[in-house]
């Protein structure tokens, strides 16, 4: 075990996987025990205890490997600590694992190995979707991007995240208890400078079966559920309030209907798959709706976010319209399917 080492320290390795738990010490250390059996030497661990009161802290100082490196907050920040403890991070690439999953020793070396061949990207998706293998530029990477934001579906370059992001920017917005700001100015930092990003399209993540029974206290950003029309809409009102600032970059534009294209579709195909799962309505707040008002909320989403006045500014009107009629005619498809 070791203390996030010295920034002065040289970038030697190849891969960081950023681990950031809370009040988990017996699933963390069951899964952490499950990637430290990897002999790759060429890959580190860096977790931060998110201000557990369990015995956390005590097992990560335990720990004697020399690959893994610990620190321990005060103060629980949430999902964007992932982004604070990148920080530390002094190898060439990052990715954040969350603590109810692992990755299989042996994925670890493919990964590496495929990792060390890698050169000139700022992120690489491991969600494959519809494309090929390879190499995209920044307007698929928009898309791409929102199709893999959970932890171990993307794996950023160092260098570049590091250019772009101020982190002391980051941790002001949390401690004033606004984690969506803090998110929104991320995504943006990323998405305005992305140039070249490489799809791998081979997930390592291995998440257990009764992953969904592990307890988690969900920290909403606008106190809603995640799914819900009422939490797209506000969170659209900030994107609108944030694309604004870079009204004036090329790629504003690109980027608000990218994010328009995942809001939509979270509201209608996400929703409805969500509330058709057992347990899933529950999870997500939604125990009094139903899965059939996903036909509502993609047009009250798209009359909500034309009726801001401040989006008239980016001249998307026809775009959006037109990405909403596409989103209906793939979400009924889907739905037919299911």
């Amino acid at each position: 075990m070791n203390y996030v080492r010295d920034s002065a320290m040289q970038n030697v390795k190849t891969l960081t996987l950023i681990i950031s738990t809370c009040n988990r010490c017996q699933i963390l250390k069951k899964n952490l025990e499950k990637m430290l059996r990897s002999r790759c030497m060429d890959v580190e661990f860096l977790i931060c205890d998110n201000a557990s009161a369990d015995n956390t802290w005590k097992y990560l100082e335990s720990i004697d490997d020399d690959r893994v490196f610990v620190q321990h907050n005060a103060v629980n920040y949430g999902f964007e600590n992932f982004w604070l403890v990148s920080e530390g991070v002094k190898t060439k690439f990052f990715m954040f694992v969350n603590d109810r999953d692992y990755i299989e020793p042996y994925e670890i070396a493919v990964l590496v190995s495929m990792l060390q061949n890698m050169d000139d990207v700022d992120f690489i998706s491991n969600e494959k979707r519809n494309l090929n293998a390879g190499y995209y530029t920044w307007k698929d990477a928009l898309d791409i991007y929102f199709q893999s934001r959970h932890p171990g579906t993307l794996i950023y370059n160092t260098d570049f995240i590091k250019k772009y992001m101020d982190f002391g920017f980051i941790k002001t917005y949390l401690e004033q208890g606004r984690a969506e700001l803090a998110n929104n100015y991320l995504v943006f930092q990323i998405l305005l400078n992305v140039q070249r990003i490489y799809v791998y399209g081979r997930n390592p993540i291995n998440q257990p079966l009764n992953r969904e029974r592990i307890p988690k206290v969900r920290k909403e950003y606008y106190k809603e559920p995640y799914i819900s029309l009422v939490y797209r809409e506000k969170e659209y009102d900030d994107w609108i309030i944030k694309g604004l600032e870079h009204i004036n970059a090329e790629r504003t534009k690109d980027i608000m209907l990218a994010i328009y294209k995942d809001s939509i579709m979270t509201v209608t195909w996400e929703y409805y798959f969500s509330l058709k799962i057992p347990g899933m309505a529950r999870r997500n707040g939604c125990e009094e709706h139903k899965a059939k008002e996903w036909k509502k909320n993609g047009i009250l989403f798209m009359q909500h976010v034309l009726g801001n006045k401040n989006f008239r500014k980016f001249g998307l009107d026809k775009e959006i319209l037109k990405e909403t009629w596409k989103n209906y005619k793939e979400t009924l498809w889907k739905v037919m399917e299911w």
